[in-house]
């Protein structure tokens, strides 16, 4: 099955009838807030989402950007992913 991806830029449901993560690639401008972390849980909201699948933290120098791939991790209720700042950060989820 082809793996889709998306941009986000803020907390955001990609999924509310599970799907499968693959990863993330992300990209941090300058001004960007410093080790900023990147959470994705298997859940459909982003209220006070539970079930943490993964949690990346950005570089503190920027520019800088990074991907992490390969996941395929199997979420039964949603995906969500929130982050602590997006300001100046590009996040794409890749799921099916």
């Amino acid at each position: 099955m082809p793996v889709r991806s998306v941009k986000i830029t803020a907390d955001t449901v990609i999924s509310t009838a599970g799907g499968t993560f693959h990863g993330i690639i992300w990209y941090a401008a300058t001004g960007a807030t410093a080790n900023a972390v990147i959470s994705v849980f298997d859940d459909d909201t982003t209220s006070t989402p539970s079930n943490q699948i993964a949690k990346f933290h950005t570089a503190g120098s920027f520019p800088a950007g990074d991907d992490f791939r390969g996941f395929e991790i199997v979420c039964k209720t949603g995906i969500t992913v929130k982050a602590s700042s997006f300001t100046n950060l590009e996040v794409y989820v890749l799921y099916n």
